[in-house]
């Protein structure tokens, strides 16, 4: 049994410091240096991305206003932006002063509210024009089966 788990922790170790090499080794070829490098290589030995090079040079020589007019405009919005700079948005939501109330659907009639609140908002049913009634569920129930309109039972009189 330990022979096993000696096994385990050597296969552990290893991928561990596998990981550890292919880690370092990312690092390495994201360095800016690296990557400066990588590009110029790469733009050196393309001749495509050497043709696309001499072409946007050629277009920014022979129209050098709209260049300058790009060049300006990066500019002020750089410069703006280090002048105007936003806060950084909270990541703490912010505090609810008042928690929500759950909803209660009942037919029973909602509590009063408090005298120093004012008058409660109007509900839904309100707005709607709708009386609250006090007949139950049941009963409610009962009179749409009695009237063939539960789903189950094929209306009266057909």
């Amino acid at each position: 049994m330990s022979m096993r788990a000696d096994e385990i922790e050597r296969e552990i170790e290893e991928a561990r410091a596998g990981m550890t090499r292919a880690a370092a080794e990312i690092e390495r070829r994201l360095q800016p240096d690296n990557l400066i490098d990588g590009a110029v290589s790469w733009f050196k030995g393309n001749p495509q991305a050497r043709a696309v090079i001499d072409e946007v040079t050629d277009v920014a020589l022979r129209n050098p206003i709209p260049l300058l007019m790009i060049g300006l405009g990066a500019a002020w919005l750089a410069y703006d932006f280090s002048r105007n700079r936003p806060p950084a948005p909270s990541r703490a939501p912010a505090p609810n002063p008042v928690p929500p109330q759950p909803v209660r659907h009942t037919d029973r009639p909602a509590p009063a509210a408090p005298r120093d609140m004012g008058t409660p908002a109007p509900t839904a049913d309100t707005l709607l024009g709708r009386v609250p009634s006090n007949e139950s569920a049941a009963v409610a129930a009962h009179v749409f089966a009695e009237a063939g309109m539960d789903g189950r039972s094929p209306p009266r009189g057909s």
